[in-house]
Formats: structure tokens, C-alpha cells, sequence
């Protein structure tokens, strides 16, 4: 089983024709929570400005297409804003995820000039600074406690490994950056994955970081069931269950090969558990 975060109630704020209101809903806690200890910004600033007017561009557009990034202002008031959805998701669940972060992100990380949010289904993230295709190759993971059996562990990981790699090759050279798909692991059981990457990284560096979080699997979760692993740009997730909002795009028999690596994946930092830390700061394993 997981462990998951709790609810509970947080201030939204509305953001019809880019002004902001308040009310209070109900939403899920983030896997990840990243403000920053650096940096604020105070009220009616020309910094808070500019962020009330970048968060309903980041809504709207990210909507449309499940990312978007872009920036508003001039230095030393600039902001720079990203948000992406996980890509099987439909229009609606992309913004309704989009809307819980655009509007918890006051409550979280008020009057901070960095912060980033990542959700299930979603990643909200700004800041003063420019990050658009920066990769990020520290891993963390929430994983499914369940383990395979001993006789049929290295069949699974086999199976998992030969799906994961051709998965993560087909995200990097795509547009979309995404990929899903799934594998016989034994009858009437199927291994289901998802891969993605932010789109503002390039192909190689997508590879690049999907691959670091193939190869950290082994080292935090060797014989789980499941598990989702995540960067900043990035993310991998399997189960051995139906999780996928729609169809998975490939089925994949039994193969042999590999993809090709470009780059050398680096010794992960084993951290598994939901993260809350400050930006700027070390992430402490948990």
C-alpha cells in the first residue's frame, strides 16, 4: 500500500480576468513542496504584480495543451513560470489539478519569489530565476509497499527494465515528451507504466533524466510492486494495476533490446518518501 497525504481545507483564491479572490475548497496535498528561504517579495511590489498576472497565463495556457511555460516582467521584477500535466490526462482533470496549484501556492509559499508544487497529476513552478531546460536528476520516490515474490523477481524486473527503457527512448524524441505503455508479467498479470518529461528539456537531456530514475529503481526499491519516481523534470511510474486515465499508447511483448544511453547516469541519492523542503537548501533522505 502507500502512504498518502492528507486533505485539508486551504484558501482559494479565483482568477477570473486576473484578479484574485478568495474562497475556500478542498484539495490534495503535493507529493513535493519547494519554497524558497532566499528570496521574498512584498506586497503590492511590482514582483507580486507581475506573478498576479503570470499564474492565470500559466492556467489558461497550461490547460490548452498540459504545458506551458513563459515569463513576465523585467529584471529585477521578472518572473518565470512553468506548469505541466501528466499526459494521459484529459482537459478537465489537467485544469482542475492546474487551478489547486495556481491558487494553494499563495498559502504555501507566501510572499516567496521561488516555489514549485508537484502534484499526482501536475507541477506548478516559478521563479526570479531563470530554470526552462535545466535538468534535474535528484530522485525521490512514493512507492507501493507490496513486493514481488522471490521467484519471480528477476522475470518482473526484466520485464520492468525492458519496458521502462523503451518507454523512456520513445518520451525523449516525441514533442509531448510522454509515453505509456504496457508488459505481460506473468498471466493475467500486466505491468502498466507511464514516462514524461518536462517539455522544455531537449531530447537528449529528457533521455538523461528518465534514465536516472530507471536506474535509482533498483537502488530505493528493489522488488516493489510499484512506485512513482520523480525529479523537477521529470517522472516514471508503474503498477501492477490499471492507473492510466486513458488506454496505454504501446503494448509491449517480451524483447530483448535496449535503447542506446547518450550520457552517463549519475549515482542517485537515495530519498523515498513525499518531500517538503526549501529551495536552496539540501534534501534530506527521510
Amino acid at each position: 500500500m502507500y502512504v498518502l497525504s492528507s486533505t485539508s481545507k486551504y484558501l482559494i483564491i479565483l482568477l477570473p480576468s486576473f484578479l484574485l479572490l478568495h474562497i475556500h475548497v478542498q484539495a490534495e496535498d503535493p507529493i513535493l513542496q519547494q519554497c524558497s528561504n532566499i528570496a521574498n517579495y512584498t506586497s503590492n511590489s511590482q514582483f507580486e504584480t507581475n506573478l498576479n498576472h503570470l499564474l492565470p497565463s500559466l492556467l489558461s495556457n497550461g490547460t490548452r495543451d498540459g504545458f506551458f511555460n513563459t515569463s513576465i516582467g523585467t529584471a529585477p521584477d521578472i518572473v518565470y513560470g512553468l506548469v505541466s500535466c501528466r499526459g494521459d490526462l484529459s482537459m478537465e482533470q489537467c485544469r482542475t489539478c492546474l487551478y489547486n496549484a495556481t491558487v494553494e501556492v499563495f498559502q504555501r509559499c507566501p510572499n516567496r519569489k521561488e516555489a514549485l508544487l508537484l502534484y499526482g497529476y501536475c507541477i506548478l513552478r516559478y521563479s526570479n530565476n531563470h530554470f526552462f531546460s535545466k535538468v534535474d536528476t535528484n530522485p525521490r520516490a512514493l512507492y507501493n509497499t507490496g513486493k514481488v515474490s522471490e521467484t519471480d523477481a528477476a522475470h518482473f524486473n526484466q520485464q520492468l527494465s525492458n519496458l521502462l527503457n523503451n518507454l523512456s527512448a520513445t518520451a525523449a524524441s516525441r514533442p509531448s515528451k510522454f509515453d505509456s505503455g504496457r508488459t505481460d508479467y506473468k498471466p493475467l498479470t500486466r505491468i502498466e507504466s507511464l514516462v514524461q518529461c518536462t517539455r522544455d528539456l531537449s531530447d537528449s537531456d529528457c533521455s538523461y533524466c528518465l534514465r536516472s530514475l530507471i536506474a535509482y529503481i533498483p537502488i530505493c526499491c528493489d522488488n516493489n510492486q510499484g512506485g512513482h519516481f520523480y525529479t523537477t523534470t521529470c517522472t516514471v511510474k508503474f503498477e501492477i494495476y490499471p492507473f492510466l486515465q486513458f488506454p496505454p499508447q504501446s503494448f509491449f511483448p517480451p524483447f530483448d533490446a535496449s535503447p542506446p544511453q547518450s550520457k552517463a547516469i549519475p549515482s542517485p541519492r537515495v530519498e523515498t518518501s513525499p518531500t517538503q523542503s526549501n529551495i536552496g537548501s539540501s534534501n534530506q533522505c527521510c
